[in-house]
């Protein structure tokens, strides 16, 4: 597990902290520098979150032996290895990961590194076409949807906010699963979706998916199961069963998973020796994010994990 955060007003001592990397930066304006850094890694797949207040001339290259992108984090206007990039390109990095970019004052950027092994396999859960299609090798930027960048920045910011205040919360299995995979997909998905709209799956394939899907779920509900593992018990890609769970119930697999995972934590929330706490049986039911619990809570059951707990506790004559 990698875990470094901090403020600096020195680039030395930014650089010294950012492990990985090979910086070279050049401050091109006057005054005190300020930059932010949060690095974060399990495994294979290392994030990190980044802001200057000053003007860079930047060159360097990302870690070695992972495929690395960047993102910015809001709209600001970048020269990237050539290119004039904004908010909706993501930045592929050479396989090399040398980079050249001039960065205006207040620039922040979310930087996501990848071993292409994960890439891979990543892409072939996800029904996307081979890595070398979705990435030709070279720095560039890719102009992408601006609604499937913004659900990709978000998922970065949800991660880096969680991790920045509690760094424990790396060893939670959901928050894994989240930058091992979650994030890696939503990746690529946003990749492909740039290279143009993509067939859907015969109807042959989507009631097979099904098929082999629904039982599995059925058989382990008690799980806090991701789409993952559907996919990989139905032997079906995740675009299939995506299509497959949007046209026979109305929502993606993960929204259905989502839903039977909640069901799971109301369940817990009784009455018991010793008392449990919320935190403690979301993560158990693989959610990380207790802001996000909370919300996808209130709108599934109309109350807040912590009334579901008072609440039945009170009709059980527990006080």
């Amino acid at each position: 597990m990698l875990f470094s955060q901090g403020q600096f007003r020195d680039f030395e001592h930014f650089g010294e902290a950012t492990r990985g990397w090979d910086f070279d930066f050049r401050q091109l304006d006057r005054g005190p520098l300020e930059a932010d850094l949060l690095q974060m890694g399990v495994g294979p797949v290392v994030v990190m979150q980044a802001r200057f207040n000053r003007r860079f001339d930047q060159r360097g290259g990302a870690p070695p032996g992972l495929r690395t992108f960047a993102l910015a984090e809001e709209r600001v206007d970048v020269e990237w290895c050539g290119h004039s990039v904004s908010d909706a390109n993501v930045n592929t990095f050479s396989r090399g990961g040398e980079f050249h970019a001039v960065s205006p004052p207040g620039f922040g950027v979310h930087t996501v590194s990848v071993a292409e092994e994960v890439l891979d396999g990543v892409a072939q859960t996800l029904g996307l076409a081979a890595l070398p299609q979705l990435m030709d090798g070279a720095a560039r930027a890719a102009r992408c949807d601006g609604e499937a960048v913004d659900e990709y920045r978000a998922s970065l910011r949800r991660v880096c906010a969680v991790v920045s205040q509690r760094p424990s919360s790396l060893e939670s299995a959901g928050l894994r699963e989240e930058l091992q995979f979650e994030i890696p997909a939503r990746l690529l998905q946003t990749l492909a979706a740039s290279r143009g709209r993509l067939d859907p799956p015969g109807f042959g394939a989507r009631a097979l998916a099904l098929q082999r899907a629904v039982p599995y779920i059925e058989g382990h509900r008690h799980q806090p199961l991701t789409v993952r593992e559907v996919c990989a018990a139905a032997r079906v890609s995740w675009r299939t069963l995506d299509y497959a769970f949007r046209e026979h119930f109305g929502v993606t697999p993960k929204a259905y998973l989502t839903a039977l995972r909640l069901d799971g934590v109301r369940r817990e929330l009784v009455p018991t020796t010793p008392p449990v706490r919320v935190v403690d049986v979301a993560n158990r039911w693989g959610f990380w994010h207790m802001g996000q619990l909370a919300a996808d809570y209130r709108r599934q059951f109309g109350e807040l994990p912590s009334q579901t707990l008072r609440r039945r506790g009170t009709d059980s004559g527990v006080s």
